[in-house]
């Protein structure tokens, strides 16, 4: 994962549409990576960073290509 600090996650947060906070704080958001935690059987570490890449794609704080390099380098299918 990329060194994202928690300044920016909250910085990048406070400044998103209501509509992209509105679906980061979403219980959808969360049974979905939950659900692929269950069907990919991923380890509760590797779903942390499936979770977190979400989280940091739908801030705009990385973009699809490098939310792909981050799955691909956690072994997620």
């Amino acid at each position: 994962m990329n060194n994202i600090t928690k300044e920016q996650v909250l910085n990048a947060y406070d400044n998103a549409p209501n509509v992209v906070r509105a679906v980061f704080n979403d219980d959808k958001t969360t049974q979905i990576i939950i659900g692929l935690q269950t069907k990919f059987q991923l380890h509760i570490d590797t779903a942390g960073v499936l979770g977190k890449g979400v989280g940091h794609m739908l801030l705009g704080l990385v973009n699809p290509q490098e939310f792909l390099q981050e799955l691909i380098t956690a072994k997620i299918p």
